[in-house]
């Protein structure tokens, strides 16, 4: 009775161990990644790479293949109509700005076969059908002439970069029995391919920088020569960016090294600067996108500044950048920011390190399953990291100020071809595709919004995802009528999210919040300025409206009108009260020790007569006068601001005028409300203005 129990037992044992090797190994065989071996060789003078790339294909596929299909992207940037510009439609093109993908030899296992070349594909046809499970070497020699231009393929002032440079081949769809043959449209991406294995040769000239995918395990030199071995595994496309001019600044989060390549130009620490504001933001993003959605998978990151126009581009842990502009000098992980237009485009192209890199898609087919999940995933960062009212929150962009055009459009699971313009693309996918996400977050709450894409990202981790995937994850998470009715949002022509549009009041406090972290924010990068004073407010310190007892009837009824509306808008739109005394009764000690907005001209306050010596700008019997400048007239109105000459941590505000009271003049210069840091606003006579600071 026991040994039979053992035998069974023992016999359980050997079928599950057989059971488990055997599903194992067929599942790693069903898993194993094509291999791209690419050896290259790229001329600086003549600027032409040639190359010799080797691919072991396994066919993984249900269908016997009777020929292959690469995709040959290059050759879209042979003609001004089908060159994908970044946001718009180039021009006649010149000859050194046309590319061009030479096909000279094609082998399957060390054997000649027929090929064709053309509309950006290669067809191979092999001498005999590739079965299921079969493994294939397909050897093909190339020279691709690399074009001059700002575009995402090109080279400029010795930035040389390599995108979509070599043959990749294509996806078999067993449904329809063919390969994906979509050309690269000219408008929107087109990227569609399966993960693989890099392995990369790369020789250049000597002092040649290289920023890539995957990480750069070798480099030799020889004579004027230098060459780069780079590896990268699980990446759907392999890019690098080379220039004599790069330097570079690193650092590590979270056991990735994060690299910030920059043109170097004339070794200023302004170009270090920014590419180190880059290097922060994108490392914060990436980190912050790991722990939200699911772990960054590779090892290194690389951000790269270059020539490109009309925006930044995404691609397998690397991302292309313009060249920067923005001023470094500010901190742009503060809150209450306002951001320039590379800050906002690094966390986007970072996002993609998720949706379009690791969870692949077709972006000829659904650009709204990468670009807009990546522009809301981008909002909803800005969001968390610096709070709802920042204006670039998924609250700001999506809901104050929401698409407005309930009018008939292109659904938004359009595919490229569809549009016929850039701006119908932005419309949809960047503007209104994103309400998509917003309506389900509104629906189901965050924390099913971010389940729901940690989810999808966990189960097509290097694969490539369908709209139709994403929608069953919606529906497992939220039900099927909340599938439904993003499902329909997906194909109707005029979209609009009632869900989501904020009550008058909503609205009222959002653009007050927004205002308030402006002048918080100008506060912070400038320091003093005329919108100083409502800064202090805004921060809790008492603000003292000082104005005139020396006045006519007529002016006192306009200033009293004046301060009651001031003290309305500063208590509605700051949510700060301000205290009105009249020069005769502020204390010594108020004076001294407040911020004050002080009323009038020495002659009828006398506040301001006893501080005219000690301000920037003082008044004289001729007009007034700066360390600089001097304005001769009778007839002159304004304000300025100043530290309190008591002290250093208040300010002074100054509205002035020098003859008859006009408070409709003040409305022909700058005030509060513009965005430059200016620290006084001079009108003369109601024909010259003078704006600018100290």
């Amino acid at each position: 009775m026991n040994k039979i129990k053992i035998k069974v037992f023992c016999g359980f044992i050997f079928t599950l161990l057989f059971s488990i090797y055997f599903n194992t190994n067929f599942a790693l065989a069903e898993t194993k990644l094509n291999n791209y071996n690419i050896q290259l060789t790229f001329n600086e003078q003549t600027k032409i790479l040639a190359a010799k790339e080797t691919l072991s294909f396994r066919n993984l596929y249900k269908s016997e293949l009777k020929d292959l299909v690469f995709h040959l992207y290059p050759d879209s940037y042979g003609s001004s109509k089908t060159i994908p510009s970044i946001g718009y439609f180039p021009p006649e093109l010149q000859k050194d700005q046309l590319g061009d993908i030479a096909i000279s030899k094609v082998l399957i296992d060390d054997k000649e076969v027929s090929y064709t070349q053309d509309n950006q594909i290669l067809k191979i046809k092999p001498n005999i059908s590739i079965k299921p499970d079969e493994e294939k070497k397909i050897y093909i020699e190339f020279t691709l002439k690399l074009p001059k231009g700002n575009n995402r393929l090109g080279y400029y002032n010795d930035v040389y970069s390599f995108t979509n440079w070599y043959p990749i081949l294509s996806i078999y769809d067993e449904n329809t029995k063919s390969w994906d043959e979509a050309p690269f449209h000219p408008i929107g991406e087109s990227n569609y391919s399966e993960v693989a294995d890099y392995d990369v040769t790369i020789e250049t000239s000597k002092d040649m920088k290289i920023a890539s995918t995957g990480v750069i395990n070798n480099i030799a030199v020889e004579d004027s020569k230098e060459t780069f071995n780079i590896q990268a595994n699980n990446v759907r496309d392999f890019v690098f960016i080379a220039s004599p001019k790069f330097n570079v600044v690193s650092k590590n989060i979270d056991g990735i090294k994060v690299n910030s390549f920059y043109i170097d130009d004339s070794n200023s620490s302004k170009e270090k600067k920014q590419a180190e504001t880059i290097l922060e933001v994108s490392a914060n993003s990436l980190k912050y996108f790991s722990d939200t959605f699911g772990k960054y998978p590779y090892k290194e990151f690389d951000i790269v500044e270059t020539y490109l126009s009309g925006g930044a581009m995404e691609y397998p842990q690397l991302i292309q950048m313009g060249n920067y502009s923005f001023n470094p000098d500010t901190n742009y992980l503060i809150s209450n920011q306002s951001f320039p237009f590379e800050i906002e485009a690094a966390v986007h192209e970072v996002a993609h390190q998720w949706w379009y890199v690791v969870v692949g898609n077709n972006e000829f087919k659904e650009s709204f399953l990468d670009e807009s999940l990546t522009t809301y995933s981008t909002a909803y960062y800005f969001e968390k990291q610096f709070g709802k009212y920042n204006q670039k929150s998924a609250f700001i962009k999506f809901r104050l100020f929401m698409y407005p055009d309930k009018s008939e459009s292109l659904p938004i699971n359009s595919s490229v071809d569809k549009f016929e313009s850039w701006s119908d693309y932005s419309m949809i996918i960047y503007e209104k595709g994103p309400l998509v996400f917003e309506d389900l977050r509104q629906r189901v709450g965050d924390e099913k919004l971010v389940n729901t894409l940690k989810t999808y990202y966990d189960e097509f981790k290097f694969k490539n995802a369908n709209i139709a995937d994403l929608l069953k994850i919606i529906s497992e998470k939220s039900g099927e009528e909340t599938e439904n009715v993003i499902k329909n949002a997906l194909s109707s022509k005029n979209y609009f999210p009632e869900n989501i549009i904020l009550s008058q009041e909503e609205r009222n406090k959002a653009f007050r919040e927004m205002e308030k972290n402006r002048i918080l924010n100008s506060e912070k990068q400038y320091g003093i300025s005329i919108d100083s004073i409502i800064a202090r407010g805004i921060l809790g310190e008492k603000i003292y409206i000082v104005k005139p007892s020396n006045l006519s009837k007529e002016e006192s009824l306009q200033i009293n009108e004046y301060l009651s509306m001031l003290s309305d808008s500063f208590k509605n739109q700051y949510g700060f009260e301000i205290i009105v005394k009249e020069d005769s009764t502020l204390k010594p000690e108020e004076l001294k020790n407040e911020n004050l907005m002080v009323i009038g001209n020495p002659e009828n306050n006398s506040i301001l007569n006893s501080i005219n010596s000690k301000l920037p700008i003082s008044f004289t019997s001729y007009g007034l006068m700066t360390n600089d400048l001097a304005l001769y007239s009778k007839n002159i109105s304004g304000q300025f601001i100043s530290e309190n000459p008591f002290n250093k941590n208040k300010v002074i505000y100054v509205m002035f005028w020098t003859k008859d009271l006009d408070l409709n003049s003040f409305q022909n210069y700058r005030s509060f409300y513009d965005e430059a840091p200016y620290q006084f606003n001079i009108n003369v006579d109601n024909k010259k203005f003078f704006s600018g600071r100290y």
